[in-house]
């Protein structure tokens, strides 16, 4: 059996750099968004190292010419604020990404949660205002 390996903070943010993902997505019918972070690659201890320290959930996504391919993703609130933050100042090319995702984050956290469809509490303006940036900054070319 493998011994448990703990990645450093330094080694995650370029992992997150080369194989991760900051999205959020929209739902309409409900006037609501949430946000994900989501890694993909083979290294399973990496990805079972990410959920022990910062928890979401780890399915297969498929396989690559040779290889089986995991995804981590979060999509909790804490827990992507979390993992954001300790790797914030550590990024590269996702920086923006990350940093008006925890932005929203540090306004969505804020705000009490309403139960009910329909109910949000937050601000929908900052949230589609978000929302679009992150697709935005997806869009870069070199």
């Amino acid at each position: 059996m493998r011994p448990q390996y703990t990645p450093s903070l330094e080694y995650l943010a370029g992992y997150f750099d080369g194989e991760g993902c900051v999205s959020m997505s929209a739902r309409p019918a409900e006037r609501s968004y949430r946000l994900k972070v989501s890694i993909t690659g083979c290294c399973l201890p990496i990805l079972q190292s990410l959920h022990t320290r910062y928890g979401g959930n780890i399915h297969e996504q498929g396989r690559s010419v040779n290889k089986q391919l995991y995804q981590w993703e979060v999509g909790k609130l804490q827990e992507c604020a979390t993992f954001l933050r300790d790797i914030q100042s550590l990024v590269i090319e996702k920086r923006s990404q990350v940093d008006v995702a925890v932005k929203w984050l540090d306004h969505r956290l804020m705000v009490p949660v309403r139960k009910g469809k329909g109910s949000v509490s937050y601000d929908l303006d900052l949230a589609k205002r978000t929302h679009d940036a992150l697709r935005a900054l997806k869009q870069v070319s070199y």
